[in-house]
């Protein structure tokens, strides 16, 4: 295991000045010697846990500033000495100040469950395979058609006729391997026990809910039968002028009805609109999975002045 100065931070050294920013704080340290200072530049590489041990019982100055970095989330540690350059994933758990091999294999071994290959089930579906998700189960009980296309990236005109879940499978495997497992369902859910029939004997990790048939009942239903068995699980939606996602709720925190009763099913439907939300919603999910803290607000996204807002922060307005 080795110990580094995270990704994201720029560092630099002028007259007895240390200075590190990221994106979101500035530390400045003054009075830091020439010494101290290449023990930071052999932190930018990476030290070995055991070996930055001895050198910090021996300089309690440089164990000072050391506590100091980490104190502030600038230092992280890795199992590798080098975070190589071509694994963007694994920086970016990095620069988020996680342990990324730790976050990577959490993401790797998650089993999720999405309900709903459409708009927002088929984009998060491709989001959750780039980060790494080996194992999910997709639930959709429709075929591809024509008019799907326009937001549903993952399948094509020689798809069209095909089960979603099926045509979904073959584009995991083409563009992921055969070593991805995926698990089809062509089915409707319409009450608990339809989830109760998917889910035997099988643990997930978290519940997608992608799907908004049958119309006011399917959020009912899900929060019933995922908070009752303890699956951790996100909703999202998307209209003509806004999108919602967000959280991820578990029987701590109850699903707020009041979320809902705005988000009306509407016959008509928008690529952007679709993937923006999606993509606000896998973000979310990836990050639970990685080992951040949980969030506990729900997000409106209005598409018509491109703003994102708490949505207890709107009813308040």
């Amino acid at each position: 295991m080795y110990l580094a100065v995270r990704p994201d931070v720029d560092v630099s050294y002028l007259s007895e000045v240390l200075q590190l920013r990221n994106e979101t704080r500035t530390l400045v340290i003054r009075n830091v010697t020439c010494n101290q200072y290449e023990f930071i530049k052999r932190l930018i590489m990476g030290i070995y846990i055991d070996e930055c041990k001895v050198e910090l019982n021996k300089d309690k100055h440089i164990a000072e500033l050391v506590l100091i970095l980490e104190n502030h989330q600038f230092l992280y540690r890795r199992n590798n000495k080098a975070l190589e350059t071509s694994n963007r994933t694994a920086g970016y758990w990095a620069a988020k100040g996680l342990n990324p091999d730790v976050a990577i294999s959490k993401i790797a071994n998650s089993n999720i469950l999405i309900l709903g290959m459409g708009g927002i089930g088929s984009v998060v579906f491709q989001h959750l395979l780039s980060a790494g998700v080996q194992k999910t189960t997709i639930v959709d009980s429709d075929c591809v058609e024509l008019s799907n296309l326009n937001r549903q990236f993952i399948y094509k005109r020689s798809d069209i006729g095909k089960p979603k879940v099926l045509a979904a499978k073959c584009y995991a495997h083409d563009f992921f391997g055969e070593n991805i497992s995926i698990s089809c369902k062509q089915t409707a859910i319409q009450t608990e026990n339809d989830l109760k029939t998917l889910t035997v004997g099988q643990s997930f990790d978290l519940a997608a809910v992608c799907v908004d048939q049958p119309v006011g009942l399917i959020t009912d239903i899900c929060q019933r039968f995922f908070t009752e068995n303890k699956i951790p699980y996100i909703v999202s939606g998307v209209g003509v002028k806004r999108g919602f996602f967000g959280p991820i709720l578990d029987e701590s925190l109850p699903m707020d009805a009041d979320t809902y009763t705005n988000m009306r099913n509407i016959p008509y439907s928008f690529g952007p609109t679709n993937t923006i939300t999606a993509a606000f919603m896998v973000q979310e999910i990836l990050e639970y999975l990685a080992g951040m803290p949980l969030k506990h607000d729900t997000y409106n996204i209005n598409f018509e002045d491109y703003t994102l807002v708490k949505m207890k922060e709107e009813r308040c307005e």
